[in-house]
């Protein structure tokens, strides 16, 4: 007859080895989701926040400014920019497995690109849609709120929304790549230029306003953003 003791054990050892099971089922399914590029349980597709992009845009045009590689303070905001970006994208809030890698040396630091990968596929077939997040704060903010729109939905091809500090993304093979820039001055933004599949920035009216918020037509700005959305859903093959 077993005595109190191991009763005992049982009482401990049980419930313990439940929490153990539930532990490890988890992570397995958060690793088999990672390799997806997303590691949460699921999506439902939706639209953007149109809040959630002005709030992206102000960050880094006003609480963060203008960022490169002179000086303290400049790289300082560049490291703010790099960090909110992967805030934005990551596990506790969009939810992606945000990617880096080495991109240029300047001002005697190592500076990184950033992406994730929505959709299963090799980084050689995906579509690739990128900006320059130390130049281009509208633009920058337009991929956050585009990754936001990925989510939830299928395409014949992964897509990779990549911020970049100098020049295309050095560390994704895709064989397509597309730029975003100029997003969010006045009226001018993105034209389709079919017979080149790709996008291309209009010419600004006149001299752009360092201060481009004073000109900018927030709807014209939101509608740029939903076209560059159905355009990647046009170019990944919905």
């Amino acid at each position: 007859m077993k005595g109190p003791a191991f009763y005992k054990f049982l009482l401990v050892a049980l419930p313990a080895g439940l929490g153990i099971s539930v532990v490890v089922a988890l992570w397995w399914k958060i690793k088999a989701e990672d390799q997806r590029g997303m590691a949460s349980l699921s999506y439902a597709a939706s639209d953007f926040s149109a809040a959630g992009l002005r709030d992206a845009v102000g960050k880094l045009e006003d609480l963060i400014g203008p960022r490169g590689y002179d000086g303290e303070l400049e790289q300082r905001r560049l490291r703010q920019a790099a960090a909110l970006i992967q805030g934005e994208l990551g596990l506790n809030n969009l939810g992606y497995t945000v990617k880096d890698g080495e991109a240029v040396i300047a001002g005697e630091r190592i500076w990184k690109d950033y992406w994730v990968q929505s959709g299963e596929g090799s980084e050689e077939e995906a579509l690739l849609i990128w900006a320059n997040y130390r130049t281009d704060s509208a633009s920058s903010a337009a991929l956050i709120s585009l990754a936001e729109w990925l989510r939830g939905r299928s395409f014949s091809r992964p897509v990779i929304v990549a911020f970049a500090v100098d020049g295309r993304p050095k560390a994704i093979p895709s064989e397509q790549a597309i730029e975003v820039t100029a997003l969010g001055q006045g009226s001018s933004g993105l034209t389709y230029d079919r017979s080149r599949n790709e996008l291309a920035p209009v010419a600004a009216k006149g001299e752009v306003d360092d201060n481009w918020k004073e000109t900018l037509d927030w709807d014209d700005y939101l509608q740029q953003v939903r076209d560059l959305c159905d355009r990647v859903s046009e170019l990944a093959g919905a």
